[in-house]
């Protein structure tokens, strides 16, 4: 690991992991912790320090959770801080192993500081990397601590403005109505369209339709259809033809899960409007959608 050679020094850690059940803490901290944070975690070459990050996962198997914080999380600290973002991302999924063995106490103080830091990271596919470890961190610390401080963090991303972390927050969403059930993060999720439909920003109300498309079989029934009224009352009179013209296709998609009166006096008023639309491909694809609801 001290060879002039970035492969050797590359291979060697990829090879010392192979064998990390069969040290003692002791052993790996003296050997091999004093060597990575001294200097291969800011190694010159990138294909070091990318191994340097894949080997922290298995080192979480073999550490206590005391060893977790007091040698892992900082190592992770230091490759957060890398310029490349292969690294960062690497890093940052380190975080499901380590979320795995510390404990829900020490979650919340050790491991949620750096997912708020992550949170304000400028590389998109840093946020995207945090967000594919989240459900597992928010199962892991239980409702209580969810609700007080995960689900605000969760929830803020979706109104982030790149499309794959929005998209990203909505499968998270769905993952957690079946961690903790819909009836306990229902009001989050009513917040989170209403928020959505109100914004400015058209994306955004795009994204309303995204969501209820990928989230309805996870919407107690009860809430779906005046939800869903909400949203065509809101965006079939939308300013942008684009929001439109996706409600049209989303009513579609959603139709096997519509019964006949709600397409009679919510759907059909809506896309027979729409067909006399302005903008022509609005009116187009609204008026082949109106034949398919009459059927």
């Amino acid at each position: 690991m001290k060879d002039p050679e970035q492969e050797v020094r590359s291979c060697a850690l990829i090879k010392v992991s192979e064998f990390f059940n069969k040290l003692s803490s002791e052993q790996l901290e003296n050997n091999l912790i004093s060597i990575l944070s001294s200097f291969l975690v800011t190694d010159q070459s990138l294909h070091v320090r990318l191994s340097v990050a894949s080997i922290l996962p298995p080192l979480c198997q073999t550490f206590t959770p005391d060893e977790i914080v007091q040698h892992i999380l900082p190592l992770i600290q230091t490759l957060l801080k890398d310029e490349v973002i292969e690294v960062k991302s690497s890093s940052i999924k380190v975080l499901k192993s380590v979320n795995e063995k510390i404990g829900r106490e020490r979650i919340e103080k050790d491991v949620y500081p750096l997912m708020e830091a992550i949170m304000q990271e400028k590389q998109w596919r840093c946020r995207l990397s945090l967000l594919e470890v989240a459900p597992e961190i928010c199962k892991s610390v239980g409702y209580e601590s969810f609700q007080a401080k995960f689900a605000d963090f969760v929830f803020s991303f979706i109104n982030d403005h790149y499309y794959l972390i929005r998209e990203q927050t909505i499968l998270n969403i769905k993952q957690l109505v079946q961690i903790y059930g819909y009836d306990k993060i229902s009001n989050k999720i009513d917040d989170m369209f209403k928020n959505l439909l109100n914004s400015e920003n058209y994306l955004f109300r795009l994204t309303a339709l995204t969501a209820i498309s990928k989230l309805h079989d996870s919407i107690d029934q009860n809430r779906f259809l005046p939800l869903l009224e909400e949203i065509i009352d809101k965006l079939g009179n939308d300013k942008i033809p684009n929001v439109k013209f996706v409600l049209i296709k989303t009513l579609e998609e959603l139709k096997p899960k519509l019964s006949s009166s709600f397409i009679r006096s919510q759907v059909i008023p809506v896309v027979d409007k729409l067909k006399r639309d302005l903008d022509c491909d609005v009116a187009y694809f609204a008026s082949n959608a109106l034949e398919n609801f009459k059927k």
